[in-house]
């Protein structure tokens, strides 16, 4: 429930009222709009970034080489 809401001119007198219907239809059109924003399905972990992908190749060129192997 939202009430109605007076905004003043700076000599105090009522410039305009915002009734609560108006209040309540802006709330829930943003709120839908947040909501379709939110996806469900995420891919778990961040993406890397490619600079530091590059960096740890370098650093460690045959860690994952030796450690995977799937050759028998």
């Amino acid at each position: 429930m939202f009430h109605p809401v007076k905004i003043l001119k700076a000599n105090g007198k009522t410039k305009q009222i915002i009734p609560s219907k108006s209040l309540s239809e802006q709330y829930w059109e943003s709120f839908q709009k947040s909501e379709n924003g939110i996806s469900l399905v995420s891919n778990g972990r961040p993406q890397i970034p490619r600079w530091m992908k590059q960096k740890l190749d370098l650093e460690y060129p045959t860690h994952m080489d030796s450690t995977l192997s799937y050759s028998s």
